[in-house]
């Protein structure tokens, strides 16, 4: 009878220990699959932002080269005229400089 009670609470044992490991099992699979959704929406942010910088400095490169398409534009037209772009430019820049 001794040894039946004995038996009897370690497989109660073991029952619990069993059950509190499945438990521990399933919040840690929980735990990796809510870090895995963060990861996922932090890439998904990431892509976005990227997709975002790409386009902004995509819509400056254009901007830049049109400047630059009407500086050369510009320099050869005062050179037609005879005139020094260089000093022309400068006077451009320092006007709108005193002009702020």
């Amino acid at each position: 009878e001794g040894k039946a009670k004995a038996r009897q609470r370690l497989r109660e044992q073991q029952e619990r220990v069993r059950a509190n490991a499945e438990a521990l099992a399933a919040m840690k699979a929980e735990e990796f699959e809510a870090r895995v959704a963060a990861v996922m929406a932090l890439k998904g942010s990431m892509d976005e932002a990227r997709r975002g910088l790409a386009a902004k400095n995509a819509l400056f490169q254009i901007k830049k080269q049109q400047k630059e398409e009407v500086f050369k534009a510009t320099f050869n037209e005062l050179l037609e005229d005879g005139q020094n772009p260089y000093e022309v430019f400068r006077r451009e820049a320092e006007e709108e400089r005193v002009a702020k």
